[in-house]
Parts: structure tokens; C-alpha cells; sequence
């Protein structure tokens, strides 16, 4: 069984259509915010997490999810409601 991939290809594609002919400079910028703005949200993550502030824990986390699925990332982790996995059935 394959796996669906991790980066929507039509996302890009759409990325790409937005400033045609720029050699992906565009698609490179996007990047490079994401990649300079998320180790700032997990620090945020981590703190809130700590402080039990979870609106802030919430606002990081969906800043993640948002940069992410603008950049074109698939949410292609099944979603488990019924797994011995889960800390709750683990004791």
C-alpha cells in the first residue's frame, strides 16, 4: 500500500501560478518564512505547554498548521479513535 504524499503537488502548482516565470523565487520566500517563523511557534508550543496556557498553545498550533498547509503539506496521518496507543487506554 502506498502513501499518499506529503506536499499536495496542486498546492505548489498553485503557488507556482501566482508569480509565473520567477524561477520559484516566490515558492523560496514562502519557505524561508516558514522555516524561520516555525522553530519560534514550537518554542511557543513548548512554553504554553508548560504553563498550561492553552490559548496560546492553541493559536501556535494552528499557526504551524496553517504555515504548513499553505506550503502545500497534506494532513495524511490517519487519525486513530480507537488505538491502545493513546495514553488514556495505557494507564
Amino acid at each position: 500500500m502506498s502513501l499518499p504524499p506529503m506536499i499536495d503537488p496542486q498546492a505548489l502548482g498553485n503557488l507556482r501560478a501566482l508569480n509565473p516565470g520567477d524561477n520559484d523565487e516566490f515558492l523560496r520566500e514562502l519557505a524561508a518564512i516558514f522555516l524561520e517563523d516555525t522553530p519560534k511557534r514550537i518554542t511557543e508550543l513548548d512554553a504554553s505547554l508548560a504553563a498550561g496556557d492553552a490559548g496560546t498553545f492553541t493559536r501556535a498550533a494552528h499557526s504551524i498548521k496553517g504555515s504548513a498547509a499553505n506550503l502545500g503539506r497534506c494532513d495524511c496521518a490517519p487519525r486513530r479513535t480507537n488505538s491502545n496507543t493513546t495514553p488514556a487506554r495505557r494507564g
